[in-house]
């Protein structure tokens, strides 16, 4: 019934706001991305083709956050958003942090595929998450974000949570389930494995996250995304997982660091399954559960060090 359920319909259509002009504007924006990956994919070896849908693609996002992030803002001063100054504070970051950092990469790799495909990825993955977690919230319909202070105790039950919530919020109608809240590496089908680590010098500690997902999960999620079938794990579609799990550490850290910091020193790759095994058997993780989600299922392991 779950994976029914969120195969009706145009995923987007779940996040219609009820603001008419923004509603118009993101579906502008899920619009602009997508017609970006079918213009790559007609020709994604013609440096040409890469060079216009990188060069068009940086300015349109220059000139939607301009006209978009103003609609919201004034929306939201003109309702008395409490959330005013911590939403625009995301807007700011994405205009003035995310987008020349794209631009820069694209420009310095000569608008290869690879950052034609990073652009696609960081964009549709940033609108998604902003959309259910930041926008949602203006009309009071978004899951809340995890607090800074966690009773040590129930550290484990708040990750589960609140990587339900994420998943429950940017992938409408997927409301994961904890089928082992021990994990330690048993199968459960063909997965695409991914790495994440990165070191807090105020706590010296290192964190370190590892997630493995089903690829036939892998695969649904990322066609909602796309609005298009994916069969097989591609550049893109990589680039989609790894821009996912940084939203979900980005939303995990304020529990596992209780207090302000500094990441530094990120590390990341994608691993093999033999990879992942061997690294649960090395060292078992601080947390570490298997979730079901209806489409797949999906390891999440998290690790805390000193250094």
């Amino acid at each position: 019934m779950q994976k029914k359920a969120f195969e009706q319909g145009k995923w987007e259509n779940n996040y219609q706001m009820g603001i008419e002009e923004i509603d118009k504007q993101h579906a502008k924006l899920f619009a602009m991305a997508r017609k970006i990956v079918q213009l790559h994919q007609d020709d994604p070896s013609s440096l040409q083709s890469n060079t216009f849908v990188g060069v068009e693609g940086v300015k349109f996002l220059k000139n939607y956050t301009i006209q978009h992030f103003a609609t919201e803002e004034a929306y939201m001063k003109k309702a008395g958003y409490s959330a005013y100054v911590e939403h625009k504070r995301e807007h700011d970051k994405f205009r003035d942090e995310v987008i020349p950092s794209l631009e820069r990469y694209l420009e310095e790799s000569n608008y290869s595929q690879k950052a034609v495909n990073r652009l696609t990825g960081v964009v549709l993955t940033w609108l998604v998450n902003h959309v259910a977690r930041e926008d949602m919230a203006i009309v009071g319909r978004a899951v809340s974000r995890p607090r800074k202070a966690v009773e040590t105790a129930k550290l484990e039950e708040t990750i589960r949570n609140v990587t339900v919530d994420l998943f429950s919020s940017v992938f409408h109608g997927i409301v994961p389930e904890v089928v082992n809240s021990s994990y330690s590496g048993e199968d459960f089908g063909r997965a695409v494995c991914y790495e994440k680590s990165y070191y807090s010098l105020e706590t010296r500690q290192k964190v370190t996250f590892r997630m493995a997902a089903e690829e036939k999960m892998v695969f649904c999620l990322a066609g909602q995304l796309l609005a298009d079938a994916v069969s097989r794990m591609e550049e893109l579609t990589y680039f989609l997982v790894e821009e996912f799990c940084s939203v979900l550490i980005q939303n995990l850290d304020p529990i596992l660091i209780r207090q302000s910091h500094e990441c530094a020193q990120a590390e990341s790759r994608f691993l093999t399954e033999e990879q992942f095994g061997e690294a649960l058997e090395a060292r078992m993780p601080e947390f570490s559960s298997l979730f079901e989600t209806g489409i797949g299922k999906f390891a999440l392991c998290i690790d805390r060090r000193a250094f």
